[in-house]
């Protein structure tokens, strides 16, 4: 694999990294290993080459730190996140459940006290179990009243009557 030191793209230097073409691809070198750039980290130890921080993790600060996991609650879907606030909250009434570094809105599951009937989009919310229902934060729901029947109605559950 030969390394071409040139420019992939106009901005390709900034002041600790710059970009290589490598065959085909490009690849950020850094030049000083004390000073890797917010949204980057250093894999590969004697830190010559920057990586930006995956999806679920992000980095504010210049320096060599590593690459910080989203919080519980939170989810981050693309790489180089720079700040704390790249990492997007659940909506109300859903969480991940104590986990980190979620890399998708889908792991923000609805409460145990909710339930969800469509999962389509970021914005679908998490629906109030209604009485008579026992929920448990997905689509399914037990009755609790004998031979009652609820049906999925949009997004939510009605009793048939």
């Amino acid at each position: 694999m030969q390394a071409l030191w040139q420019r992939c793209f106009s901005s390709a230097f900034d002041a600790f990294c710059l970009l290589v073409r490598i065959d085909r691809a490009c690849a950020r070198v850094c030049t000083y290993s004390l000073h890797l750039p917010a949204g980057e980290e250093c894999v590969d130890p004697p830190c010559i080459v920057c990586s930006p921080c995956a999806p679920g993790f992000f980095k504010s600060a210049v320096g060599t730190d590593p690459c910080t996991a989203c919080p519980v609650n939170t989810y981050r879907e693309e790489p180089r996140a720079q700040e704390l606030s790249n990492c997007l909250s659940c909506l109300t009434r859903s969480s991940t459940r104590g986990a980190q570094a979620q890399t998708t809105w889908r792991a923000c599951v609805c409460d145990d006290i909710y339930y969800i009937l469509q999962r389509e989009t970021a914005e679908d919310s998490c629906q109030k179990c209604p009485p008579g229902l026992i929920c448990h934060g997905d689509s399914k729901v037990e009755s609790v009243v004998e031979n009652s029947t609820w049906t999925p109605d949009g997004p939510i559950y009605r009793l048939q009557v």
